[in-house]
């Protein structure tokens, strides 16, 4: 019977990593198409500033019930808690690449963090 738990419990955890992985890799989807409208659409544009609004938006709400999430900077993904959340290896529009090339290894987001350190973030 302890064995049944501890299988129960392992399963549960894997899937609970995954879920929350999942939330991680929608915000960063969202935190890429922000990214790629500020450099398409240099300066002030309602299409960048209305997904810099929406990313900021969904990763308060995400911080301030799931907590803060770290990041693992390697050259082509980004991993939370052991799980892959982020993948690209073209380095040329990869964020991974972007963040690993110019020396962060890990990143970290906060609850309580403003708009304006976002906003310069990105």
């Amino acid at each position: 019977m302890a064995t049944e738990n501890a299988l129960l419990d392992e399963s549960f955890s894997e899937t609970a990593e995954s879920a929350r992985g999942g939330r991680v890799r929608e915000l960063l989807r969202l935190l890429v198409k922000a990214q790629k409208a500020q450099r398409l659409y240099e300066g002030k544009n309602a299409v960048s500033e209305r997904l810099e609004k929406e990313f900021y938006e969904r990763l308060t709400d995400f911080l301030e019930t799931d907590g803060e999430i770290q990041l693992a900077v390697h050259e082509f993904e980004l991993k939370c808690e052991h799980e892959i959340v982020y993948e690209s290896h073209d380095r040329k529009d990869s964020l991974a690449f972007f963040l690993y090339r110019d020396g962060l290894r890990r990143l970290s987001l906060h609850p309580g963090v403003e708009r304006t350190e976002l906003t310069a973030f990105l």
